[in-house]
């Protein structure tokens, strides 16, 4: 969703699996015991464990190896798959912690030659996970907590950005046209029907809902990267900073509320509480965001997320998604057709 400062970095051949043994070693020389053998995340192999007599958070960044000989652009600026993303997330979150925003300290992060892959030892999240008390939380507790949320999404796409940034449209469509690039590569989508799609979603984009400027985003805000009090329905911290950059604002905000309200057919009273937040917690007012407009802007916000993670789950060697993932592409391509005629 964003590019960032990593671009330009030539990629590191990453290999898997990692064997236990050498990862238990690597913890270790780093003053981390008991980190477990198994390890959860789809794209992140994360292990708890303890250091100074605290618990901590281990991370390994994925592989590329099973595309590194391939003509894959934006492997660098899409931050999950840069060595050195770390370092990255933890300037970030930094930025972050300095504009109110909570954020779990990386204290260490870097790349292993050895390993090949990029690590970090980071403070445990405070709280609890938003993503595994969702389903429990009241209607209330779950729009002050979206309300908070969004609030923090504006503090951070307030945060002043040194450097000249591209203008919104030259942003799009560079990220479209790597995009397309790839998914042609990999197999997924013939030039000519990717050509279609841009002239439906970029021209409706570019022509209506383009930001005044481009602004730091986080680039993917959903609940499994929010941390919560469930008591005090209080947001405790925020995580995932790797794939934060310079992009556009907006769709940062309008994803975030798309899909933390339960996306097609969701709740209106919690989509609008993550749209209140955020025009609440913004600075900088140039980039306050009407709800109407928003909700305009989600079917195409929609196609692209879809199509960006139709080639970066295959860099994962993870194809099973990729047919319904089409789907949905078409189903919402059809849904904005009709409503054209």
């Amino acid at each position: 969703m964003a590019t960032n400062e990593l671009e330009g970095h030539n990629l590191i051949d990453l290999e898997q699996p990692l064997d236990f043994g050498l990862v238990k070693e690597f913890w270790d020389t780093r003053g981390v015991t008991g980190v477990g053998s198994k390890a959860s995340g789809h794209m992140n192999l994360t292990r708890f464990g303890y250091k100074d007599g605290k618990e901590v958070v281990c991370q390994f960044g994925p592989s590329l190896k099973q595309y590194q000989k391939t003509n894959i652009r934006g492997k660098g600026s899409y931050g999950y798959f840069h060595p050195y993303k770390y370092i990255h997330a933890q300037k970030i979150s930094q930025q972050a912690k300095v504009a109110e925003i909570p954020s779990p300290d990386i204290t260490e992060a870097g790349y292993s030659p050895e390993l090949t892959r990029s690590w970090c030892i980071a403070k445990k999240a405070s709280g609890e996970n938003l993503d595994g008390h969702w389903l429990s939380l009241t209607g209330k507790d779950k729009i002050e907590i979206l309300k908070q949320f969004g609030s923090y999404l504006g503090k951070l796409h307030s945060i002043p950005t040194i450097g000249t940034c591209l203008d919104p449209l030259s942003w799009y469509e560079n990220w479209f046209n790597q995009i397309a690039h790839n998914l042609q590569v990999l197999g997924i989508y013939p030039k000519d029907k990717l050509e279609a799609i841009k002239q439906t979603v970029l021209s409706e984009l570019s022509a209506s809902w383009l930001p005044p400027k481009l602004t730091l985003t986080h680039g993917d805000p959903l609940q499994k990267n929010i941390f919560i009090d469930p008591e005090e329905a209080k947001v405790t911290d925020i995580i995932d900073w790797e794939t934060a950059g310079i992009g556009n604002p907006w769709t940062d905000v309008v994803l975030a509320a798309w899909w933390m309200s339960g996306e097609y057919g969701g709740d209106n009273d919690q989509y609008k509480a993550v749209i209140d937040g955020y025009n609440e917690g913004l600075l900088d007012h140039e980039l306050s965001l009407d709800i109407e407009k928003a909700k305009k802007m989600n079917p195409y916000i929609d196609i692209l997320w879809y199509l960006n993670i139709l080639w970066v789950r295959p860099l994962m060697g993870d194809n099973t998604q990729t047919v319904r993932r089409k789907g949905m592409v078409e189903k919402i391509l059809a849904g904005m057709l009709n409503s054209n005629e």
